[in-house]
């Protein structure tokens, strides 16, 4: 894949800033799928967690960040002499239930998912390595920030080993019939965005582009104890599969 390198992923102005370039090609992302959907008279939802609605710091901004997307969809398609026929809803994700829930299998019989907008009961460590991810916590030796998904199997012994096992990140496969692709950004090479990724003991040694975790490469590593390593191997804790 060829590479271009420029001061920031669309442009190569020094005022620009790639973290604000990524955030308007994820919400022009999002905008175009919605809008897809809405023009062929699909309506779309966005969904927030339902144990963050009694929190209006996060709750009453979703709502906002909807209707701007509905807005936005229909002036559009109105503009392009498109009738906008669906609409976007705001609502809230599936409720935490027990047992193993796969997606459609309700539907499928016949039968509505129970309803639940209880959280899954942690283990107290449990609860605080949720607290941690949730809180992107740089003691996390794992990559929880923008585009992660990570989750932690609960460990609810009492005895011996108590810790949780994680937090792993989902699993990443690469797509196949691609397009032809485009040059891939990279920062130039005078850019401050290497100096993060710069190893540890080295002066001109960078960690690739793209690499989870690489703005630590700077860092003293934090090795598995050896207690982690047998739980991972031989432990089964209960599961409590948790998605940040």
């Amino acid at each position: 894949m060829p590479f271009r390198r420029t001061l920031s992923i669309i442009t190569d102005v020094p005022t620009m800033d790639a973290k604000k370039e990524a955030d308007v090609i994820m919400t022009a992302a999002a905008l175009g799928f919605a809008a897809s959907y809405v023009k062929d008279d699909q309506p779309v939802q966005f969904d927030m967690d339902p144990l963050d609605l009694a929190h209006p710091e996060w709750s009453e901004p979703f709502q906002r960040a909807v209707q701007k997307i509905d807005t936005a969809i229909a002036d559009y398609l109105k503009a392009h002499h498109l009738e906008p026929r669906g609409k976007v809803h705001a609502g809230l994700a599936p409720g935490y239930t027990k047992g193993a829930v796969i997606v459609g299998v309700y539907k499928l019989a016949g039968q509505l998912a129970p309803p639940s907008v209880s959280a899954p009961e942690l283990s107290p460590k449990g609860q605080a390595l949720y607290d941690k991810i949730k809180n992107n916590d740089p003691s996390i030796v794992q990559y929880t920030g923008r585009g992660g998904y990570t989750g932690f199997v609960d460990n609810k012994n009492i005895v011996e080993n108590t810790d949780p096992v994680g937090p792993r990140p989902t699993a990443r496969f690469l797509a196949t019939d691609l397009p032809t692709l485009h040059p891939r950004w990279l920062p130039a090479a005078g850019s401050p965005l290497w100096a993060p990724r710069r190893r540890k003991g080295t002066q001109d040694s960078y960690v690739p582009w793209g690499l989870i975790m690489g703005d630590a490469a700077g860092r003293d590593p934090v090795p598995p104890t050896r207690r982690e390593r047998r739980t991972c191997r031989t432990r089964r804790p209960s599961k409590c599969g948790i998605g940040i």
